[in-house]
């Protein structure tokens, strides 16, 4: 009974090490209007520029960057993108169709609400 409970635990330690799930945040795979995907360097140049996203429609964003999945619903009729590259997690929250902030995150925490690391621009509060 011991064996059986040994080799059990033992083939589920090997299953968490080697094996790492299949998240949407590491697959993220958005594809721009032209259906390439779009690379780290492209999101950093885009929101480099405020012109690319201050008072542009959220459709225009997506034609360039590809569209995410789906947003993260906050209060206050906030709704967040996050485009998740290896070394890179950028959010928008919009309001209205509108970006309100653009944020970079820690790419390591795949938590709902993230670590800020930089505010690239705007406020993010209500």
């Amino acid at each position: 009974m011991i064996d059986i409970f040994f080799w059990c635990f033992s083939l589920l330690m090997l299953w968490f090490i080697f094996i790492k799930p299949d998240t949407n945040k590491i697959t993220d795979k958005t594809k721009n209007a032209e259906g390439r995907s779009v690379t780290e360097a492209e999101i950093r140049a885009f929101f480099a520029n405020p012109d690319n996203f201050v008072e542009v429609p959220i459709e225009t964003i997506f034609a360039s960057l590809g569209k995410p999945g789906e947003p993260d619903d906050w209060d206050w009729g906030r709704l967040v993108y996050d485009w998740v590259r290896p070394t890179l997690r950028l959010r928008i929250i919009t309001r209205g169709g509108v970006v309100m902030s653009v944020q970079e995150l820690d790419p390591k925490d795949d938590s709902r609400f993230g670590t800020v690391l930089v505010n690239i621009w705007g406020n993010s509060s209500p």
